[in-house]
């Protein structure tokens, strides 16, 4: 599984890690020199980082970047307000970012299209090696031709069970060309990531991390683990 991913990056300490993930958003963002640059992003403690490093970023480059939740609960505390408090309130209070650029996903399925299609998307991976709110052994049908790219969740194993999430098919298409980065902080996250790297027999129905270094070409894994 390993030489599925085009880089296995290890970075220890908060600052390593912003400073990395720093460098990241602008080496994207220079590969094309104008234009929305749309970033997939997860909720939950793996997108601090990211946050953190987004604040470094000068007016005229945030003024480019569209932030997309990737999933959100549908009851109990909220994806996008966690993740403004994680350091994006500031931005928008701050007028460095407007509140247009960070976007919830539609509940409405005539809404699904408006979803941009990512150039950057970041996902955190569970301790069970679930992402956005695809959970092993519960959705290994969010994947089909004529699967929506959105779908509501009404029996998630992990509280609270109603939800709305892309899908498995949803992230075939709208991250066909993305840079993705799986992000796997913390000792919770050891035994999902040490069986995504020995890739025996794991699917995306086992092991929900799995699909994308078994789908796309251009995954990076950020941990901050000794592997």
């Amino acid at each position: 599984m390993e030489d599925r991913f085009i880089k296995i990056i290890r970075k220890t300490g908060s600052t390593a890690i912003e400073d990395y993930l720093l460098s990241v958003f602008r080496n994207n963002l220079a590969v094309r020199e104008s234009g929305l640059f749309t970033i997939g992003v997860p909720g939950g403690r793996s997108i601090v980082h990211a946050a953190a490093a987004l604040q470094q970023l000068e007016p005229a480059e945030l003024q480019r970047i569209s932030l997309q939740l990737i999933d959100e609960r549908l009851s109990g505390e909220k994806n996008y307000d966690a993740l403004l408090d994680s350091g994006l309130r500031n931005l928008i209070d701050g007028g460095r970012i407007k509140s247009g650029q960070f976007r919830d996903l539609p509940r409405n399925p005539a809404l699904y299209a408006q979803v941009n299609e990512f150039d950057m998307l970041f996902l955190g991976i569970g301790e069970d090696g679930h992402i956005a709110s695809l959970f092993p052994r519960s959705y290994p049908y969010l994947d089909g031709s004529r699967t929506a790219s959105i779908a509501e969740i009404h029996n998630s194993p992990k509280p609270p069970p109603n939800r709305i999430t892309i899908t498995y098919a949803g992230f075939r298409r709208l991250a066909e060309t993305a840079n993705i980065y799986l992000l796997a902080f913390g000792e919770g996250k050891r035994e999902a990531l040490t069986r995504l790297l020995s890739g025996e027999g794991e699917t995306a129905e086992s092991l929900p991390c799995a699909f994308f270094p078994a789908n796309f070409q251009k995954v990076t894994l950020l941990t901050d683990l000794e592997l």
